[in-house]
């Protein structure tokens, strides 16, 4: 478990771009483990499948960083040569339900494969799920202008000719 950060940005009702980051120490819970910094990036596209007044499901793909850091340990140089930091790719999807209209609830998971350095057929693959609150800020719709009154239908009368 660990905070993440996510800063999403709709380009239309349907379409977003968002960044976002986690940075966390994975403590092994038994074993001959040792603690790990675990820090992740990723900037992608968001899908927004049906975008409702109070709820919203959402796609989202892109790329990103992995990268693990082991913390002082003497074991840790059999396992990791320092900071690895890989290339990933990730999908997922989730709901936003809105509680108010400036603020809701984010439910979602998301598929990494992150690159290894052997070969494509080599992903190291993890799976994660997020639980937060969103708030909405700026970017009010536009109210429709008043539609313009229908002229009259009937012409003004033309002045007459002055008499002499």
């Amino acid at each position: 478990i660990g905070p993440s950060l996510l800063v999403g940005f709709n380009i239309t009702k349907r379409h977003g771009v968002e960044l976002g980051g986690t940075l966390l120490t994975a403590t092994p819970a038994e074993g001959a483990s040792f603690p790990v910094d675990v820090s992740v990036l990723r900037a992608g596209y968001t899908y927004n499948a049906y975008p409702r007044s109070k709820m919203v499901s959402f796609f989202r793909i892109g790329v990103g960083r992995f990268a693990m850091d082991p913390e002082r340990d003497p074991d840790a140089s059999k396992a990791l040569q320092g900071n690895e930091a890989r290339f990933m790719v990730y999908t997922g999807g989730g709901l936003r339900y809105f509680v108010k209209d400036w603020m809701g609830i984010r439910v979602s998971a998301t598929f990494d494969a992150i690159d290894t350095g052997n070969g494509i057929g080599h992903l190291a693959t993890q799976v994660s799920g997020e639980l937060g609150v969103i708030f909405l800020l700026g970017g009010k719709e536009a109210e429709a202008e008043p539609a313009e009154q229908p002229a009259d239908t009937e012409k003004p009368a033309e002045p007459e000719p002055p008499k002499n």
